[in-house]
C-alpha cells in the first residue's frame, strides 16, 4: 500500500455489525426473509464502496485498491488465512485483477515441498486450499500433475483434499495414467478421492475393474462404491453389486445405495428388505407410517 500502513481488519465482521444495526432499526423488513436477503446483498455491495471513518476516509474496496504490489496482496491474503479470518472480497478481487503477477507467486506456494519457518504444515494446507479456486477465477492453468501428487498424500479428508479433487474433475481422462500410479500408492481418503475421479471416466475400461475390485475388499466402503459404480454407468457392475446386496451384516444405508445403483443400471426393480433394528430403517419406517 503506497501511502498507508496495512492493517488486518475483519471487514466481514464490520459489515455484520452495520447489518445488525439495520435489522434492529427495521425489524419488520428483517423478519421477511425475501426482503432481508435482498437487502443484505444490496447493502453489502453499497457498503464496500462507501468511505469509512475507521479507514481514514476510504471505502473497503478502495482500501485494497491502493495495494499495487503483488507480494503485498499475497501476504495480506495469507495473513487473513493464518489468523482464521475471512478473506475480504475486495482483496480477492485485487488478487484476481493482478493475476499475471500474483499467479507465479501462487504457483511457488503450491510447488514448494516445505512450508516457511513461521507457517505450519496445516496452515500451508489451508492456504493452498484457498489458492486453488482463485486460480480458477483467474483463468490461469492449474498445475494438475502437482495436484495429483498432492492428493496422493491426503490420507484424511481436508479442505485441500476436497479442492484438489474438485479441480481434477475438470481433466477428464487426460491424466488417468498418472492418477492410476498415484492411486496404487495412496491410502485413506486419497484412495477414495481417486476412485471417485475414476468413476467419472466412463471411457476408461480399467475403471470398472478398479471399482469392482475395491467393492470386493473386506473393508470396502460399500455405499460410496455403489454410488461410484452407478455414476460410471457400466452394466457389468450389476452382477458385482448383487453379490454384495445380500451380504450378512449389511447396513440399511448400504443396501439402499446398492439397490438404487442396480435399479439405475439394469432397470430392474428390487424388493425392499426388512432391516428391523437398523436405526435409519426404523426412522424412515416410522416417518412413512406417520404419513
Amino acid at each position: 500500500m503506497q501511502n498507508r500502513e496495512w492493517n488486518l481488519i475483519d471487514f466481514h465482521g464490520k459489515f455484520l455489525e452495520d447489518y445488525m444495526k439495520w435489522s434492529v432499526a427495521h425489524p419488520e423488513e428483517a423478519a421477511r426473509e425475501e426482503d432481508s436477503d435482498a437487502h443484505y446483498y444490496d447493502m453489502y455491495a453499497d457498503w464496500l464502496d462507501t468511505p469509512k471513518d475507521w479507514l481514514g476516509g476510504v471505502s473497503p474496496r478502495g482500501y485494497f485498491a491502493e495495494m499495487q504490489d503483488a507480494p503485498m496482496l499475497v501476504s495480506a491474503f495469507m495473513e487473513y488465512i493464518l489468523q482464521e479470518m475471512e478473506v475480504p472480497d475486495p482483496l480477492v478481487e485485487r488478487l484476481v485483477a493482478e493475476a499475471d503477477t500474483v499467479y507465479p507467486i501462487f504457483l511457488n506456494i503450491l510447488m514448494e515441498d516445505a512450508p516457511q519457518e513461521d507457517i505450519s504444515p496445516e496452515e500451508l494446507q489451508q492456504i493452498r486450499a484457498e489458492i486453488l479456486p482463485l486460480i480458477g477465477e483467474m483463468h490461469k492453468p492449474h498445475p494438475y500433475s502437482r495436484y495429483i501428487a498432492m492428493l496422493e498424500g491426503q490420507t484424511e479428508e481436508t479442505a485441500l483434499a476436497e479442492e484438489l479433487a474438485e479441480a481434477l474433475m475438470e481433466t477428464g481422462t487426460q491424466y488417468f495414467p498418472q492418477m492410476l500410479e498415484a492411486y496404487a500408492r495412496a491410502d485413506g481418503y486419497a484412495r477414495m478421492a481417486f476412485l471417485d475421479l475414476f468413476s467419472r471416466m466412463p471411457g476408461e475400461d480399467k475403471v470398472f475393474f478398479l471399482l469392482r475390485d475395491a467393492l470386493e475388499e473386506p473393508d470396502a466402503d460399500i455405499a460410496f462404491l455403489a454410488d461410484c459404480l452407478g455414476r460410471l454407468g457400466d452394466p457389468r457392475a450389476v452382477e458385482a453389486m448383487k453379490k454384495v446386496l445380500y451380504r450378512p451384516g449389511l447396513a440399511y444405508y448400504q443396501f439402499k445405495e446398492l439397490k438404487n445403483a442396480i435399479e439405475e443400471l439394469s432397470g430392474e426393480e428390487l424388493e425392499e428388505m426388512d432391516f428391523s433394528g437398523d436405526a435409519l430403517y426404523e426412522y424412515l419406517k416410522e416417518d412413512h407410517d406417520a404419513e
